[in-house]
């Protein structure tokens, strides 16, 4: 004797799973769009790569102090 699947919950489970897979997409675009973001804030900011912790630096782009 075998047991049949609900067709309701099986559809209702793919749609779950479709959703879930779109869901980790939209977050990985978002993570590579932020890396982004922040690889072009790197490259206008100098000390956001700590390079000017010596002695006292203030950032002429950004105001950045480190005093």
């Amino acid at each position: 004797m075998s047991i049949k699947p609900n067709p309701e919950r099986v559809l209702a489970r793919d749609k779950i799973v479709t959703e879930i897979a779109s869901i980790e997409k939209e977050i990985a675009d978002k993570k590579r769009e932020l890396a982004l973001k922040k690889a072009e804030l790197t490259a206008i900011c100098p000390h956001e790569q700590g390079i000017c912790g010596a002695g006292v630096f203030v950032c002429s782009i950004c105001g950045y102090d480190d005093a």
